[in-house]
């Protein structure tokens, strides 16, 4: 390769990385502006110590003005047909440090609100719930399949490995991820890459018995029974209760649709409208999952919150605009709400 050939490599390496810098800016811009469509970026983005406040003009024929402002107040503006060349003109006067700045603290953050594009709801492949349970029978592509079960082989055989694994919890938690993408996920991550950082994320919750991250519950009942931090529903009818008499009945056809219903629905919501908690989401799953239930901590739920399922259900709401009704379904509604009564009553 020559000097020349190095030269056009790595102009066409910068170029790239200025291009994502101004789509992450530009992002930016379009979340963070107020309901007047104002945006103001502050002094820490540019180099002459004031800001740059990009806002909606009233003037005819120009769509967003870019108002420059010092210490001693506004020091000009420039006009924009559109609210893109806008924020082209206003990236224009930060300065290339801060600009480097900028689009490192945006790829350092956590997550951010998933694009409308990259917001899917449900799976042509696999049903509603089918990440309920560990026992498999989720369809993935070719590729991902075997990246999983390379993770369950590579786990397994290490000796630290502190629990066995094996390829349905790993599927179920890749469904979730892939599933939680559609909310929100760090900036340049795709799906499968989201999904399979809760993969890897889930496996060292495996082994260390503490996640990385100690506010990651959510697959903590998809984790083998004998995990110190497992949560999900015991398969054994005899299995462990807040209750020393407690009754065990199998949920019925009703609830278990309706369980599956609250998980898809919740799913497709925005974290903030999301109901359920880690013990929630997993009666949820168990329920799905067609498992017996302990009927007393069913009855007691629903005895708990009847009041505010019963003033929801008076307002006309559902599970969407509801937090009380999805929780409601989350642990199968009416149906396993009386079911529970009566293996209670029957004892």
């Amino acid at each position: 390769m020559t000097d020349d050939d190095n030269w056009l490599e790595e102009f066409e390496r910068e170029e790239r990385q200025r291009a994502e810098q101004f789509e992450r800016f530009k992002k930016h811009v379009k979340r963070a502006m107020d309901k007047d469509g104002a945006f103001e970026i502050r002094s820490q983005f540019e180099h002459w110590g004031g800001s740059i406040i990009l806002h909606k003009s009233t003037r005819p024929g120009v769509a967003y003005q870019v108002t420059f402002v010092d210490r001693l107040g506004p020091s000009g503006h420039s006009d924009a047909p559109s609210l893109d060349a806008a924020i082209k003109r206003a990236w224009e006067d930060v300065h290339p440090k801060e600009k480097k700045k900028f689009a490192q603290a945006n790829r350092n953050r956590a997550s951010a609100p998933a694009e409308p594009s990259e917001r899917r709801r449900g799976s042509s492949k696999n049903r509603p719930g089918s990440s309920s349970t560990t026992r498999g029978g989720i369809r993935l592509a070719p590729a991902t399949e075997k990246a999983l079960r390379n993770k369950v082989k590579e786990h397994n055989s290490d000796p630290n490995r502190g629990f066995k694994v094996n390829l349905g919890m790993l599927k179920s938690v890749w469904r979730r991820g892939a599933g939680a993408f559609s909310t929100s996920h760090r900036p340049g991550q795709t799906r499968s890459s989201w999904a399979m950082a809760r993969v890897n994320a889930f496996l060292k919750l495996v082994r260390s018995g503490e996640p990385k991250n100690p506010k990651y519950v959510t697959d903590n009942d998809l984790l083998p029974k004998d995990h110190p931090r497992f949560t999900g529903a015991s398969r054994n009818p005899r299995g462990p209760s807040r209750f020393s008499n407690e009754v065990w009945v199998s949920p019925p056809f009703a609830a278990r649709a309706l369980a599956r219903k609250a998980l898809a629905v919740r799913q497709g919501l925005p974290m903030s409208r999301q109901a359920g908690t880690a013990t929630g989401l997993g009666r949820a799953r168990s329920i799905a999952a067609g498992e017996e239930q302990p009927a007393r901590e069913v009855a007691g739920w629903f005895a708990r919150h009847l009041e505010s399922i019963i003033m929801a259900e008076a307002t006309g709401k559902d599970m969407r605009n509801s937090k009380a009704l999805q929780a409601a379904g989350l642990w199968g509604g009416a149906s396993m709400a009386e079911a529970a009564r009566k293996a209670i009553r029957d004892q």
